[in-house]
Parts: structure tokens; C-alpha cells; sequence
């Protein structure tokens, strides 16, 4: 015989005469699928979304086979397995993929609104940014259309306000020179009477020492003369 090359009758009789057709008739007869109650439910939970189920694991392991087999024929529960019939596992498979694919196709209908919506944004965005720029250009065109024809009527505009502001600023000029003189002769003559006081004051304050020192020099020659007469007297006693 030649590689992956199959001879279906004698491969038939091989099977047959090794006992694996009995094997799996026997085993289709029996509980062929055995899971643990936490991977039954790990795996079947999708299917549980809309039943009511009570706390224990192994009550809902049990609602979710009686809702696909009432008769209790084609599973049984031990202590911490469940025991299927493979029938029923193909249903309970059959059952989870159409609710993935389902899933499946919200969680797509979902991505592709969002990938849709973000590229209406975009495209959007760039709409708005060539109107944008396009009424930029035409406001912008506008405008030098507007800014040549006011050219001339600035310049005269702008040549007029310039000497208004000219000889109201020369005026102002005058104006100012002519209070800085006045303040400069208003403060000259008030430093004359400040000097003319400060003399006076001054005078007055020498005079005072004056009279100040002959009242001194009196004083003391009275009190010479005193002395004088007091040892006179004594003297003569």
C-alpha cells in the first residue's frame, strides 16, 4: 500500500475485529461526555443568560439541562460531575456557538458602527476644513478687493488726521512751554521769598544770641559786683 493511501474494507475489518465499533456503539449507548460542574458551568454559562437560577452551582447546571432535556434521559448529575449523552452535548454545542456567533455579530455590528462613525468624523472634519479654507480664500479675495479700492481714500484720510493731530500736538507744545515758564517764574519767586524768610529768620535768630549773650554778660557782672560787695562787708566786720 502507498502513504495516506486507504483500503476502506480493510480498514473497516480492522476496526471491526479490534472491537472500536463496539466501543463506540457502547459508548454512544452510555454517558459518554463527563465534565465537573465548574467547567460545565464555565463553559454553558452563555446559555444561563436568561434563566432564573438559584445559588449552588450544581442547581444551575440542573435548570440548564431541564430546559433541554425535561425527561432526564439523556443526562445525569453525580457528585461533582455531569454526565451527558453525546446527542445532547452536540445539542448543548450546537446551542452555545449559535449564541457566540450571535454575540459574535453584536460585538462586530457594534465595531463596525464605531469604525463608521469614526470615519464620518474624519471625512466630516475634512469637509469642514475645505469649506473652511474655501470661504478663507473667497473672504480673503474679498477683502484685497476691498483694501485696493480704500487704498487712496486712506492715504487722504490718514494725511488729514495727521496734521489735525500735528498742530493739535503743536498747540499743546506751546501750551506746555508756556505753563513751564510760568511755573519756573512761580517757583524762582517763591525760592526768593523762601530766601528773603530764611534771612529774616535768620536775623531774628541772631539778634535772640545777641540779646541773649549781653543778658549773660549782665548777669554775670551783677554777680561779680555781688561777690564784691559781700567781701567788702566782710571786711569791714
Amino acid at each position: 500500500m502507498m502513504p495516506d493511501q486507504f483500503d476502506q474494507v480493510v480498514v473497516l475489518n480492522q476496526l471491526r475485529y479490534s472491537g472500536m465499533l463496539e466501543t463506540v456503539r457502547i459508548r454512544k449507548a452510555g454517558y459518554a461526555v463527563r465534565r465537573p460542574f465548574q467547567d460545565f458551568y464555565k463553559r454553558y454559562k452563555v446559555l444561563m443568560r436568561n434563566l432564573a437560577l438559584p445559588d449552588d452551582i450544581r442547581g444551575k447546571c440542573t435548570v440548564l439541562l431541564q430546559v433541554y432535556d425535561a425527561s432526564n434521559s439523556e443526562w445525569q448529575l453525580g457528585k461533582t460531575k455531569v454526565f451527558l449523552r453525546e446527542s445532547l452535548e452536540q445539542k448543548l454545542e450546537k446551542r452555545r456557538e449559535e449564541e457566540i456567533d450571535r454575540a459574535a455579530m453584536v460585538i462586530r455590528a457594534h465595531i463596525l458602527g464605531y469604525l463608521a462613525r469614526k470615519q464620518y468624523r474624519k471625512v466630516l472634519c475634512g469637509v469642514v476644513t475645505i469649506q473652511k479654507n474655501y470661504r478663507a480664500f473667497l473672504a480673503r479675495k474679498k477683502f484685497l478687493h476691498l483694501k485696493k479700492a480704500a487704498i487712496v481714500f486712506q492715504k487722504q484720510l490718514r494725511g488729514q488726521l495727521a496734521r489735525r493731530v500735528y498742530r493739535q500736538l503743536l498747540a499743546e507744545k506751546r501750551e506746555l512751554e508756556e505753563k513751564k515758564r510760568r511755573e519756573e517764574e512761580k517757583k524762582r519767586e517763591e525760592e526768593e521769598r523762601e530766601r528773603e524768610r530764611a534771612q529774616r529768620e535768620a536775623d531774628l535768630l541772631r539778634a535772640h544770641q545777641e540779646a541773649e549773650t549781653r543778658r549773660q554778660q549782665e548777669l554775670e557782672a551783677l554777680q561779680k559786683s555781688q561777690r564784691e560787695a559781700d567781701l567788702t562787708r566782710e571786711l569791714e566786720k
